[in-house]
């Protein structure tokens, strides 16, 4: 109990039991045979505190020391980072101009070929297509290029077509929008408006040879309120001094819900002067002595003049449809129509001395002449006849024949048609090699009777 209370003081405070009980005494018992093994853990407890105590304190170090070293770096670490800052800033300046460069080396090699392209879109080139290997914003670009210019190379050839037609026309085409101003116009009317032709230019500037305006203010007011004009004529000079006769003619073209005026030229000035000559001519076919028959290459009549009327008795009506053969007197035979036709056809012409007869069954002579029209090709297209009556001059002719070759009161052939007839004759029987019988008779007294009744 002695070694027991040494060892713990607590016991040793405790009073003394003189007299313990059984339990008690028990307890006292396990008590010391247990202080042993309380003392030892407790000495091991305190040990391993200290133990603990100890590492805690190493720990402790280390991590003081850790943190100083820590401390330490990150001083290195913040005097060197100056340092290394200035060392970034050029190395990132230069990493910035390496991808600035090859960036912009991937761009500018497309960026300048679309400058490229649109030099010669400019110039009206447009075969010309961008190439890349690329997917990016530049290949979409490129792509969306090429398409601008296929459209533009289809509208241009189109636009190109249509100018190559109008610039073909022999007529005068102007273009202009809603106040008059030219938007366009083809080489003929260049042609006509050379000095004073030109896109935006007012046609007020158009003038006729007398002065006047193309297209007058009232012509203007009537075009706008028609939306259309024909049948005016102009008189134009053309840049090299020939005036000409030009029919013009106005009308509306909306484009993109904008009002446009078409006007067109048509040169006429030969139409003019064929209406002229054909004025002439129809006056000539109306007022001539000489009866004119126009028929097809049938020979069905077509049209007839007065005079034929006058001279046959057939009005023009009863005449047109029919062949010129209603008139035939009979006089002459097949033989004679067959050499006529042959003629003509052959030499286009034929003209001669003919019989044919009048409405009234009356027969007279008329001399004619039968022209045949060609078409293009060369082929006959009508006949053109033109007769004049000749009967009183036949007759004329026959009296003075009548007069010169016969007796006035025998009626006998005289001497100058017996010495035509012996002349006539002697030639036939020399080209014959035949002869000629000759056979003179005297009248007796026939001399007192020509004298007295002469």
């Amino acid at each position: 109990m002695s070694q027991l209370k040494k060892r713990w003081p607590l016991l040793a405070e405790q009073p003394e039991i003189r007299h313990p009980t059984g339990e008690v005494r028990y307890l006292y018992r396990r008590i010391a045979e247990n202080a042993d093994s309380f003392y030892l853990k407790r000495s091991q407890y305190h040990l391993a505190v200290q133990d603990v105590q100890q590492q805690l304190n190493q720990v402790h170090g280390d991590i003081s020391k850790a943190s100083q070293q820590a401390i330490k770096q990150l001083e290195a670490v913040s005097r060197n980072s100056h340092m290394i800052e200035y060392a970034l800033v050029p190395l990132a300046i230069i990493i910035t101009a390496i991808l600035g460069w090859q960036t912009a080396w991937r761009i500018r090699a497309p960026l300048a070929e679309l400058l490229k392209g649109i030099q010669c879109a400019r110039t009206g080139d447009f075969s010309f297509r961008l190439e890349t290997d690329s997917r990016d914003e530049v290949a979409l670009l490129s792509h969306h290029f090429n398409e601008m210019l296929d459209d533009l190379d289809q509208v241009t050839v189109s636009h190109s077509y249509l100018q190559q037609i109008l610039d073909a026309l022999q007529h005068a085409v102007i273009v202009t929008d809603e106040g008059f101003n030219i938007r366009f116009f083809n080489a003929t009317a260049f042609s006509y408006f050379r000095a004073r032709a030109g896109v935006g230019k007012p046609i007020s500037g158009f003038r006729t040879y007398e002065g006047a305006m193309l297209l007058s203010e009232p012509e203007r007011a009537l075009l706008c309120q028609e939306s259309r004009l024909s049948g005016v004529e102009k008189k134009v000079r053309l840049s090299d001094g020939e005036k000409v006769i030009v029919a013009l003619s106005a009308a509306e073209l909306t484009v993109n819900q904008e009002r446009h005026w078409v006007i067109s030229l048509h040169d006429i000035t030969l139409m003019k002067e064929a209406e002229k000559s054909l004025q002439l001519y129809a006056r000539l076919f109306e007022i001539s002595n000489d009866a004119i028959v126009i028929s097809d290459k049938r020979n069905v009549i077509e049209q007839v003049n007065p005079a034929f009327s006058r001279i046959t008795g057939y009005e023009a009506h009863e005449a047109i449809g029919n062949n010129p053969r209603m008139l035939s007197s009979g006089k002459q035979d097949r033989a004679f129509y067959q050499e006529m036709w042959a003629e003509l056809m052959m030499k286009g012409r034929w003209q001669g001395e003919i019989w044919n007869r009048k409405k009234n069954g009356e027969a007279y002579a008329e001399w004619l002449s039968i022209v045949a029209i060609y078409d293009q090709l060369g082929l006959i297209e009508r006949f053109i006849g033109v007769f004049s009556d000749i009967t009183q001059r036949k007759e004329a002719e026959q009296l003075i024949y009548h007069q010169a070759n016969y007796d006035a009161l025998t009626e006998l052939p005289n001497r100058r048609l017996f010495w035509d007839r012996l002349e006539q004759a002697l030639i036939q029987a020399q080209v014959s090699s035949g002869k000629v019988a000759l056979m003179y008779l005297d009248l007796d007294g026939f001399k007192p009777v020509n004298d007295t009744f002469g």
